[in-house]
């Protein structure tokens, strides 16, 4: 591996965190503004109050995921390589939810789950807590090291987008399921 190439993976997960990072916050702006326009009285809780909520966290992460996307694409194709954007908008909106779910084994209170359980399954029900507990001792690690979630949320954006591609170039060969590069 050539020194400069062994760069390019750390550069477009930083330049991809960067960008989801703006892209998210310039969209929360100006869907943060558009909704201070929007009259009190219409919006004063409800179903209407949920929808607008809803809708403006689903174009805030798609504006993140799409910017993280074009980070990772854009150093990529300084370098002369080539992704395509569908997988790395999926591998973006993947790498986050991954990280969602193994933030979630971090809390889990295990003596109540635990107690509702007879003996075979109470050991059964603690096999699961030490699997969970390796699994997420990254990420233990990392909020006791004070790291922001926010921050490991943007890393892992273009970290997942990068997965994802590099796990759509191989290719089966004759139907046996080994596979070979692109």
């Amino acid at each position: 591996m050539k020194p400069e190439a062994r760069w390019i993976v750390p550069l477009q997960i930083l330049v991809g965190a960067c960008f989801g990072a703006i892209g998210g916050g310039i969209s929360y702006l100006i869907l943060d503004a558009i909704w201070r326009h929007v009259p009190r009285s219409f919006i004063n809780g409800g179903l209407i109050y949920s929808l607008l909520i809803c809708i403006s966290f689903l174009l805030c992460s798609a504006a993140a995921f799409v910017a993280t996307g074009e980070g990772v694409r854009l150093i990529g194709k300084l370098k002369g390589k080539t992704y395509s954007r569908k997988q790395l908008y999926r591998g973006a909106f993947l790498g986050t939810s991954a990280a969602v779910a193994l933030f979630s084994l971090v809390n889990v209170n295990w003596d109540d789950i635990v107690m509702r359980f007879a003996p075979p399954f109470s050991w059964i029900v603690r096999l699961v807590e030490l699997v969970c507990l390796i699994i997420s001792l990254p990420f233990r690690m990392l909020l006791w090291m004070k790291v922001p979630p926010v921050l490991i949320f943007a890393l892992a954006a273009p970290i997942g987008a990068l997965v994802v591609e590099k796990f759509n170039s191989i290719r089966p060969i004759d139907g046996k399921g080994e596979g070979s590069r692109r």
